[in-house]
């Protein structure tokens, strides 16, 4: 009579944990998903083609009910075809860009892109209610190719 050889059970768990490590690793953006991250939180705070001379700060504006925030290209470069996204992928209305403050909140956001951000200007836009914002900024950098940096401050009313 044959006898059967029983398998270590410590073996069987050892290769469910490895092909389980491998599976969430191969899926990528798909294993922030798992984690309950947005897609973006896989990416670096700042692309390789970025200046990484922007600063956030809350304006302490509302617009429908919407905090207001302000982002100012502290670079020696002209940042164009500026697009701003929340953390979770969505694409924010930008309301005003230029050197000084706006005197009043805009009614409308902007509506003709692609949008300029100049060396010393600031892009008003419309963010999300958090404790601590992050947005990534996105722009053309040379050669044509996506650039960005993400951007966070923490939420303090302007003195």
């Amino acid at each position: 009579m044959a006898r059967r050889r029983r398998a270590k059970p410590w073996l069987r768990w050892l290769i469910l944990i490895a092909l389980f490590w491998t599976a969430i690793r191969l899926m990528g953006p798909l294993a922030a998903d798992v984690v309950e991250r947005p897609h973006s939180a896989q990416r670096t705070l700042l692309s390789e083609d970025a200046v990484s001379a922007l600063q956030l700060s809350a304006t302490g504006w509302t617009w429908n009910g919407r905090p207001v925030y302000r982002v100012e290209n502290l670079s020696n470069h002209v940042l164009s075809h500026v697009t701003i996204t929340s953390w979770q992928g969505d694409l924010l209305p930008i309301l005003a860009i230029s050197g000084d403050s706006p005197r009043t909140v805009p009614k409308y956001p902007l509506t003709n892109p692609p949008y300029k951000l100049p060396p010393g200007y600031s892009a008003w836009f419309v963010g999300e209610d958090e404790g601590r914002p992050r947005y990534v900024v996105s722009w053309l950098a040379i050669g044509g190719k996506e650039a960005y940096e993400v951007v966070s401050a923490r939420l303090v009313s302007p003195a």
